[in-house]
């Protein structure tokens, strides 16, 4: 089994978090360890006539995630 080791959040990095894939969209305010989210899924969603239009949320998650 391969581990990695923790590396800091980006934006534009795809992430698992809470059951989901996310991609990063922006990184906001850093407290205890956690950074503010702004985070768009890559598999829920809605189609609209101009694409895809993907569920958004915001959330503080851990500044490195492995």
């Amino acid at each position: 089994m391969k581990t990695t080791e923790p590396r800091p959040v980006e934006v534009g990095q795809i992430i698992e978090w809470e059951g989901d894939t996310w991609r990063v969209l922006g990184l906001g305010v850093r407290i205890d360890g956690k950074v503010n989210a702004h985070l768009a899924s890559t598999t829920r969603g809605r189609q609209q006539r101009n694409g895809f239009y993907p569920v958004q949320m915001a959330d503080m998650i851990p500044e490195l995630i492995g």
